[in-house]
């Protein structure tokens, strides 16, 4: 299957930490920096026809590997698979991951730059995908911190046709934050794990309940896994996107 690269610019926060040691700061300064997206097309892609583009992000800690067990089946399917890598890199049990908000900071005035920053890099991963790529519909995929992205990115906006989410919080703010309403919402698929011991399936069954009361269209499911989507899951994930249900 083809594997290629997409680049996308983007601003990195900016924040004054705490003083460190003989009264020096920390800070962070906006600069544009270009980050890597791994883009995965159909096998039989064929630039004059139009393909639904998913763009999957990864979570806490996770890289632009982390879809690797469901790449295969997208491209089967004929649907383009794009990968952004998250921006801040942190090492985690002795290996560099990634962060899409700086939460491993634990500095919320940090977090809340990094979010803004972050959602406006996904807006710009979809516009040179678009560029570059026959794309009809766009599909923002995200697990968990990727899940919660996906959301704050996807609701209420023009460019995004559904949400699919794996394993995420959600917070009630995200829906009174998001650009003004739609004359068609944005469909939203949900799957979470019974067992999953790092976010509580009330994540997702807040998100279920509020998303259908503002009108949105939400497919809901849990399975007996973890903090992780199955490969069986995942494959119930592409069939809903393919068959509108």
């Amino acid at each position: 299957m083809p594997k290629l690269l997409a680049r996308a610019g983007l601003v990195a926060a900016v924040c004054l930490t705490s003083p460190m040691a003989f009264g020096q700061d920390s800070v962070r300064v906006p600069v544009e920096v270009l980050l890597e997206t791994t883009v995965r097309l159909p096998a039989d892609y064929d630039a004059s026809h139009s393909y639904t583009l998913v763009v999957a992000l990864h979570g806490y800690g996770g890289n632009i590997d982390s879809f690797d067990h469901l790449a295969m089946a997208f491209g089967d399917r004929g649907l383009i698979l794009a990968v952004p890598r998250a921006p801040y890199d942190f090492v985690i049990d002795g290996h560099h991951g990634y962060d899409w908000v700086l939460q491993h900071r634990r500095d919320p005035e940090l977090v809340a730059q990094a979010r803004r920053r972050s959602i406006d890099y996904v807006q710009r991963v979809i516009a040179e995908l678009r560029s570059r790529y026959s794309v009809a519909d766009v599909y923002l995929l995200g697990f968990s911190q990727g899940g919660a992205l996906a959301y704050i990115t996807g609701i209420g906006s023009e460019q995004v046709a559904g949400i699919l989410v794996f394993g995420a919080r959600f917070h009630p703010s995200w829906l009174e934050e998001a650009p003004g309403a739609k004359s068609t919402l944005p469909r939203v698929f949900i799957a979470h794990g019974m067992g999953d011991r790092l976010i509580p399936m009330s994540g997702a069954t807040t998100a279920r309940d509020l998303l259908r009361k503002s009108g949105y269209e939400v497919t809901f499911t849990s399975f007996g896994g973890g903090h992780e989507i199955p490969s069986k899951v995942g494959l119930k994930a592409i069939d809903w996107i393919l068959n509108g249900r």
